[in-house]
């Protein structure tokens, strides 16, 4: 606050101490040692404009900014806290403080009817209930007659299986799929002699099932960098490497084979050795 002398007129060095108890209670502040709604901003923005008028020295005029400077950071705190409470629904104690004396008996009970969750329920043992209880345990039947109507029989210890029966079930393939694609890539090796071969020529087979398991086995070629694959002209050629190889930048390249695109390959001559795409 301001204060005069004697005289009526205003004493600097009052001044400079309201001036810097400003400044400190706003390090604090922002120091995390103070909540920001602590410090009263626009009692604090009148008290520098009652001294602003006599500032005479540079130093003061100096202190008057910094104190200016530390209020918009605490209001920048104070706004950051606001959006921090609006978002996570926060009540201030002393906003509910005030709000709650102001309710109704008739709201508070409808509030309080709305937000109940009650989470223990109180059950009595009565007369009624204990002689349930006992029609039900005298007309249960005894605990050997109950297992005998389940008919377990008699127990079986776990065993195993052998290879050959898991195959016979289907479980189990009769060659492992590394071995299907290594087999696969030397014969691919064997009719390309470092040189290229039509997919077609490659993938084709009598019947379709066998067309599309070759074609499956083809594309984790490629994937697996055992082979290449190019398309020149609307023809699909494979390429096999010498050892394998995994190019760094893959490209996708989606081939449909349906039961009629495998009919028309069993049409074609296999010297073509091309498939057309569109």
């Amino acid at each position: 606050m301001a204060r005069r002398s004697e005289r009526g007129t205003l004493h600097i060095a009052f001044a400079r101490k309201d001036t810097i108890d400003i400044v400190k209670t706003c390090d604090a502040i922002e120091g995390r040692r103070f909540n920001p709604f602590l410090l009263d901003v626009k009692y604090a923005l009148s008290i520098l404009k009652k001294y602003f008028p006599h500032l005479k020295e540079f130093e003061d005029h100096c202190l008057d900014a910094s104190a200016l400077n530390h209020l918009s950071k605490v209001l920048r705190l104070q706004g950051s806290q606001l959006r921090f409470q609006s978002s996570s629904l926060y009540a201030d104690p002393a906003f509910l403080e005030e709000k709650i004396p102001a309710l109704s008996t008739k709201n508070l009970a409808q509030i309080f009817a709305e937000s109940w969750h009650p989470i223990v329920e109180l059950e009595q043992i009565t007369e009624q209930s204990m002689s349930e209880a006992t029609e039900y345990w005298n007309a249960l039947a005894p605990i050997e007659e109950r297992w005998k109507r389940l008919r377990l029989g008699e127990s079986v210890l776990p065993g195993s299986l052998a290879g050959d029966k898991l195959g016979e079930m289907g479980i189990q393939a009769e060659e492992l799929f590394g071995e299907k694609l290594l087999r696969l890539w030397r014969e691919l090796r064997e009719e390309a002699k470092d040189k290229t071969i039509g997919y077609q020529n490659f993938v084709c087979r009598e019947s379709f099932p066998e067309t599309v398991e070759r074609a499956l086995l083809v594309s984790f070629l490629v994937t697996y960098g055992y082979a290449r694959i190019s398309k020149s002209k609307g023809v699909l050629q494979l390429l096999p490497n010498k050892e394998q190889r995994i190019e760094r930048r893959s490209v996708s390249l989606p081939i449909s084979i349906t039961q009629e695109v495998w009919s028309k390959w069993k049409e074609k001559p296999r010297s073509s050795g091309s498939m057309e795409t569109s």
